[in-house]
């Protein structure tokens, strides 16, 4: 009797701040991981009932095509770059070009202005004159297609020609689609997106995934 009744009341002293139900659940956090691009399995960095932490590392896909695209893209970033340069080199040798051709026709108005002055006293003859004012209308056409060219070089750079190279519109496509193929490369790496237990991976090292598939 004795025995019993410390028996009793240890098992009342343990439990007596206990609640029992024969209709319990366990309520947690469950996420699906499925990869944003697809490829085949090269690492599996886990398995079932894992505990993994934030962030963890549960599989890499084979980032082979994704490097590639992405080192295409960092050479054309590199080229529009270069060719920008030239277009600027471009702009710079027309405004030359403008330059030379307004001399030449500073040079042909003085020279037409002093044959009017010797036709004046008829020390030059008339074939000289025309000869004269025909130069001029020719440095005169010389000025007007240098500016024009001129003009279409800047509209071609497309930033002022001291603007860094970064503000090309060129160069900013470019440089939008090497981000690109930067995010790309980093899908191929699923990582943890909380801390937990890896419940069930669905997917062995060499499969082939698809973009949405689960795989744990």
């Amino acid at each position: 009797v004795l025995a019993g009744s410390g028996f009793g009341f240890r098992w009342w002293w343990l439990r007596r701040g206990l609640v029992s139900t024969d209709d319990a659940y366990v309520d947690a956090s469950v996420a699906l991981i499925t990869p944003r691009v697809g490829g085949t399995v090269v690492e599996l960095a886990v398995s079932d009932n894992w505990q993994v932490k934030r962030g963890d590392l549960l599989l890499r896909l084979d980032p082979t095509d994704f490097q590639i695209t992405l080192r295409q893209a960092e050479a054309k970033l590199a080229d529009t770059e270069h060719q920008v340069e030239e277009l600027r080199a471009q702009v710079r040798a027309a405004d030359s070009q403008v330059q030379l051709t307004q001399a030449e026709l500073e040079l042909a108005s003085l020279d037409n202005t002093r044959t009017e002055q010797l036709f004046q006293k008829k020390v030059v003859s008339v074939e000289d004159l025309d000869h004269s004012r025909t130069a001029l209308r020719v440095a005169r056409s010389r000025v007007e297609a240098a500016r024009e060219d001129a003009e279409r070089a800047r509209a071609t750079l497309g930033i002022p020609i001291d603007a860094p190279v970064t503000d090309s519109p060129l160069v900013q496509q470019a440089a939008a689609q090497r981000d690109q193929a930067k995010l790309m490369l980093s899908y191929t790496e699923l990582h943890a997106p909380f801390s937990g237990m890896v419940a069930t991976r669905s997917v062995q090292l060499g499969q082939r995934v698809d973009p949405g598939q689960p795989v744990m």
